[in-house]
């Protein structure tokens, strides 16, 4: 009696194991089947089938209900997508419900397993947007909870900007400046750049030109644009131990501006166009402004020209 008793028993287990597993595997392949379906809308939106009709408006609505219903199944991929439409890719950011639902997905994405980028996100959100759901010691939290797993450098790099401006932290520049030589540590970038405008202004620490030098040149080393164009206003005025170069302050404005920095391109486009500094060269002068135009900097560059008492030729335009 006892033996069958437990033989109905293992059954009974058994069979629950197998209808969770099974039910696990039907939500699964459901989640991915409406997940997929969103992608494909979003695709059609991003080429342009909604600005040109042939994609309704009520599409934006489904993607979304789409994705959604996906993440309640379990898709932490569908809550980071729906998070990115409201932070980034649709240009919603500014509104405030698209913030508030931007902060909302991400910190169910992270809760669903994303991982430490929609945890990034989260933070990085509440920290730039200020979302009015968003709680300063509830981030600061956040922080402190993944900053030992991120591999980036970025969490480091958040926490450094929330110390430098008191949020969910006392301010602390000191501490802002430790947070910043982690992310540096991590290989981040952007930290890099933190640290030599820090050593430039002397926040939370004395003017060392020299260091700023040294960290502007690391964060230029992995391309960061605005450290490649600061290196060439550097050698393009002389700065700390770097005497002026124009050859050099080409090279890396050069750089900064087919990495996509603006200012550098409209720069260049004016020393080609004035000749003074450099030999003059249209063609040159020409070829940048392009790059102004693709980067929607072509007013700014405009004025750059205008205060030179320069105009810009109408077939630069074309």
């Amino acid at each position: 009696m006892y033996k069958l008793i437990i033989t109905i028993l293992l059954v009974v287990v058994v069979g629950t194991i197998v209808s969770i597993l099974l039910l696990k595997k039907v939500r699964r392949a459901k989640s991915r089947r409406l997940y997929n379906r969103a992608l494909k809308i979003k695709n059609k939106i991003e080429r342009g089938d909604l600005s040109i009709g042939i994609l309704p408006l009520s599409a934006i609505d489904t993607m979304q209900d789409l994705l959604v219903k996906s993440g309640r199944l379990g898709n932490s991929k569908a809550w980071f997508e729906l998070a990115m439409y409201h932070y980034k890719d649709m240009g919603l950011i500014y509104d405030e419900d698209s913030k508030n639902k931007a902060l909302d997905y991400f910190k169910k994405a992270g809760e669903a397993g994303y991982g430490i980028a929609a945890w990034n996100m989260y933070v990085k959100t509440a920290y730039f947007y200020k979302p009015s759901n968003a709680n300063p010691e509830k981030v600061k939290q956040i922080v402190e909870k993944y900053l030992e797993q991120d591999t980036t450098g970025e969490m480091a790099l958040l926490k450094g900007y929330m110390l430098y401006k008191g949020y969910g932290y006392q301010q602390d520049l000191s501490q802002s400046i430790k947070a910043h030589l982690k992310s540096a540590s991590q290989g981040n970038a952007e930290a890099m750049f933190e640290l030599y405008i820090y050593h430039h202004f002397g926040y939370g620490t004395a003017i060392d030109r020299e260091k700023a030098i040294e960290w502007c040149l690391k964060a230029a080393k992995q391309d960061h644009c605005r450290a490649l164009y600061n290196l060439g206003t550097m050698y393009a005025s002389g700065y700390g131990s770097i005497a002026k170069d124009m050859t050099k302050a080409i090279s890396w404005y050069e750089k900064a501006g087919d990495a996509g920095h603006s200012k550098a391109s409209a720069t260049l486009s004016l020393m080609y166009a004035r000749g003074t500094e450099i030999k003059k060269d249209l063609k040159r002068a020409k070829y940048y402004f392009e790059q102004c135009i693709q980067n929607d900097y072509d007013t700014e560059a405009e004025s750059m020209f205008e205060n030179h008492g320069l105009e810009i030729p109408d077939s630069w335009y074309v």
